[in-house]
């Protein structure tokens, strides 16, 4: 089932191409958010920076004067661009998020509607439906991995402070077991992932709300183990297909000048692959979620997503 899966998920991707355009337009947008959001602040702040650089001169006999007052001069221009970084990943992440509900959206649509045609309103139509529910759950899913991170991040400093305390059979002890611990914290947060990942489409698929798609999805993976495999089988792929576009990438340096004309069509491509690459992998995975749970045919079913 995983081949025919695959291959589900390559027709389910050139049926619904378009999605490639709209990730290509939001990341435009938010290059184009980062350079008026982030950039402008910056931009500001280096002015203002050069300004007193070249009366530095004075500065030094103001600094040992009044501490207080450029300490909060300059602190006000981190605070700036501080703030301007996190609003810029704000909202870059609520239009990746956005595309991404819509792209599930579509996706799941014909995996179970043999007769689904693509369309810009329906994509933003699943899109609005699907976005607050998806939020809601990735929220949930990186508060429990930030929360495995930081328990395993103490177990190990733990265990490695008492690796520095003791020494003999204890030390050796003491390595073995925060590699274990920092092995045994991958491997969670990694099975965290995939069942995020099978929550989403869960959540797509049967139109759940968020805890019922997380119940559906441990259900799902308990009755079908090798979902993980299937899912670190395409990890897998689409980690070396980034490599060997890397090595391409990285072959053009040698020649920094033909480098130079090549290096943006390569990045074009690169992100078209990648994008293409990324939608097989979703398409491939709703589709074997289709087939494992058997779910029904509805070619005229209307999705409605409740938190």
């Amino acid at each position: 089932m995983i081949i025919e899966s695959i291959k589900q998920g390559i027709r389910l991707t050139h049926k619904n191409w378009q999605v490639i355009l709209l990730k290509m337009l939001v990341s435009i947008v938010n290059l184009v958010n980062f350079f008026i959001i982030v950039g402008i602040p910056v931009a500001i702040s280096i002015f203002s920076l050069g300004l007193d650089i070249a009366h530095a001169q004075d500065i030094l006999p103001s600094l040992l004067k009044n501490p207080i007052e450029i300490f909060s001069k300059y602190f006000g221009f981190a605070i700036l661009i501080f703030v301007s970084i996190i609003v810029y990943v704000t909202v870059a992440s609520f239009l990746i998020l956005f595309v991404f509900g819509g792209m599930l959206g579509v996706l799941g649509n014909a995996a179970v509607d043999g007769q689904y045609k693509f369309s810009f309103s329906s994509f933003f139509e699943k899109a609005k439906k699907i976005f607050s529910p998806m939020l809601f759950l990735f929220s949930l899913a990186f508060l429990v991995i930030i929360g495995i991170l930081i328990l395993f991040g103490i177990t190990a400093v733990v265990l490695i402070s008492i690796v520095s305390t003791y020494n003999g059979l204890a030390a050796t002890i003491s390595v073995f077991a925060a590699y274990f611990f920092i092995l045994l914290g991958i491997t969670i947060i990694l099975a965290s992932i995939i069942f995020t990942a099978y929550a989403a489409i869960s959540l797509v698929v049967e139109n759940n709300k968020v805890v019922a798609s997380f119940e559906n999805a441990w259900n799902f993976i308990k009755k079908n183990p090798m979902a993980f495999v299937f899912c670190i089988v395409l990890f897998i792929g689409i980690i070396a297909a980034n490599f060997v576009l890397i090595a391409l990438g990285a072959s053009f340096s040698v020649h920094p000048m033909k480098g130079f004309l090549y290096i943006i069509p390569h990045r074009l491509v690169s992100y078209i692959v990648q994008s293409y690459l990324g939608m097989i992998m979703w398409g491939s995975l709703i589709a074997y979620y289709v087939k494992s749970i058997k779910y029904p045919v509805h070619p005229n079913h209307t999705a409605t997503y409740d938190i």
